[in-house]
């Protein structure tokens, strides 16, 4: 259950705090894959897998639970939920090139993959949640949370 207790009153239930969590994975495991493309080129396999399943769920849950929660509650196009998009495309792009390049036993060139990645985290870390955090009611945060909570297998 997530947690709705209060600190100085202000609630800790957090967009930022749970999609920070997730940020940190995976960029833990894009390093990992980083090194291990020139040191273990076949374990390098196995930690892109990872990585790749670990994107798509982070994107779902922004995508299926959040972007779509936080439009029915503003109830206008949003121009940021659209630059995330399109970058999830360019993101879903760069994996499959990657991975056909993991296929024919090719090292990848990842910085560009890489570079997007960190542009993207960081733009969400420093603005995107922050400001739903702001704009949105605790009661809507928790609905929100909750939702990610049924997706997320533990």
């Amino acid at each position: 259950m997530i947690n709705k207790s209060y600190k100085d009153g202000e609630s800790i239930n957090s967009l930022k705090k749970a999609m920070d969590k997730d940020h940190l994975i995976i960029h833990n495991l894009l390093n990992k894959f980083e090194k291990e493309i020139s040191e273990d080129f076949e374990k390098s396999k196995n930690t892109f897998n990872r990585l790749r399943w670990i994107l798509e769920k982070h994107f779902f849950v922004e995508e299926k639970i959040i972007f779509s929660v936080y439009l029915s509650i503003i109830d206008e196009e949003n121009e940021y939920i659209n630059k995330l998009l399109m970058e999830h495309e360019k993101i879903f792009r760069l994996l499959n090139e990657i991975e056909e390049d993991l296929l024919d036993n090719k090292k990848s060139d990842i910085s560009e993959i890489k570079l997007l990645l960190r542009a993207h985290s960081r733009f969400e870390d420093d603005f995107f949640y922050p400001k739903i955090d702001e704009e949105i009611s605790e009661k809507e945060k928790l609905k929100i949370l909750n939702r990610i909570e049924e997706v997320i297998i533990k």
